[in-house]
């Protein structure tokens, strides 16, 4: 989740975000017709900066979706980045 500013020219200039975040695994995507409660794996309030990085969740089951803010609550421009295909941890 990268966010950034945009002036009234809509120049953009990265965001400094130090904060506490929703951070949800789901064993299905949340646009789906079957998903529900039972489908979210893990919630968790994770500390993210500004840039990449790599959170480490471990689930019972098998996750394929991961989310950073899932239900939008923190102002961003794109939320369509907010929920991703979770990658295999190389271990």
């Amino acid at each position: 989740m990268c966010d950034s500013y945009a002036d009234d020219k809509d120049n953009e200039r990265l965001a400094t975000l130090n904060e506490q975040l929703d951070v949800e695994v789901f064993s299905a995507n949340l646009g789906d017709a079957c998903f529900a409660r039972a489908r979210i794996l893990s919630m968790q309030r994770v500390a993210i900066d500004r840039g990449e990085q790599d959170v480490r969740i471990i689930t019972k089951r098998k996750p394929f979706y991961a989310g950073v803010d899932p239900y939008p609550t923190f102002v961003n421009r794109n939320t369509n980045d907010n929920i991703l295909s979770v990658t295999p941890s190389r271990r």
